[in-house]
């Protein structure tokens, strides 16, 4: 709530707008001091304001109700669902029965005694939804909705997506153009429940008409490869390499890119 002492403030600097024949005549005073108290209404205005505030710069931002009524004004809610495929049923060759595929995992039938214990069994079950009605945090879901404003008033330019990317998240999320009407973004060390759901409600900025891939949990630079073209012009990933040479193999980092880490 406003504090009394800005509401006097106010209702003094309103009274000492009266002109000068009226200035410091008490019925004057109390009659402006009358209207102005009864505008203001103990400044219900400001706090209507302050309470849907979503920049932390200015003070206290909204929570809860407040978030959701800025979500439906921004085109987003908090609800989220997804399914953690992590175990899937395949099927395997004979020899490889005995030790499956780690990356991807690879789980075959399930017995009536495993059933229960359906980590490594290929079997979805309840547990494995993470239904509509979980919700994002009032942390995370206002920065969904800040991020999702700087999206709507975005032209999608590369400078445009590198730039709401960089305000909400960031060294986190980096996005790059393939060249051939798509883009990859690379997520940067594991990815967050907020991230998740951007993925999941389709969210990451990319521009009408150009397809886009996910390459996550990622800790370094990957051995990568690039063509010819690229390579006179300079156009390289910011988190790949190539083959190392003979003075740099022993101490070059790098990671190698698995499937698992691509959606």
């Amino acid at each position: 709530m406003a504090t009394q002492q800005s509401i006097d403030q106010l209702i003094e600097y309103y009274v000492n707008l009266l002109i000068i024949q009226y200035h410091g005549l008490p019925k004057a005073s109390a009659t402006i001091t009358t209207f102005v108290t009864a505008l203001l209404a103990n400044n219900v205005y400001f706090d209507v304001l302050n309470a849907y505030n979503i920049n932390p710069a200015l003070g206290p931002t909204a929570v809860g109700d407040q978030l959701d009524v800025i979500g439906k004004y921004v085109g987003v809610n908090r609800y989220y669902s997804a399914i953690d495929l992590i175990n899937y049923f395949a099927m395997v060759n004979y020899s490889q029965h005995s030790s499956l595929p780690a990356s991807p995992p690879a789980f075959g039938f399930g017995t009536y005694a495993t059933f229960p214990d359906y980590d490594y069994n290929g079997t979805l079950v309840y547990n494995d939804i993470v239904t509509s009605q979980n919700a994002l945090s009032d942390a995370d879901f206002l920065l969904l909705i800040q991020f999702m404003i700087l999206c709507n008033n975005m032209n999608y330019s590369a400078y445009a997506i590198d730039s709401a990317l960089w305000t909400i998240f960031g060294d986190q999320v980096h996005a790059e153009s393939n060249y051939n009407m798509s883009m990859t973004f690379f997520f940067v060390g594991p990815i967050s429940t907020l991230l998740n759901t951007i993925i999941f409600k389709g969210l990451l900025p990319v521009p009408e008409g150009v397809g886009f891939s996910v390459v996550n949990n990622i800790t370094d630079l990957m051995f990568s490869m690039t063509t010819y073209a690229d390579a006179a012009h300079s156009v390289y990933s910011s988190f790949g390499y190539g083959f190392s040479t003979y003075s740099n193999y022993a101490t070059l980092a790098g990671q190698v890119l698995e499937y698992s880490q691509i959606s």
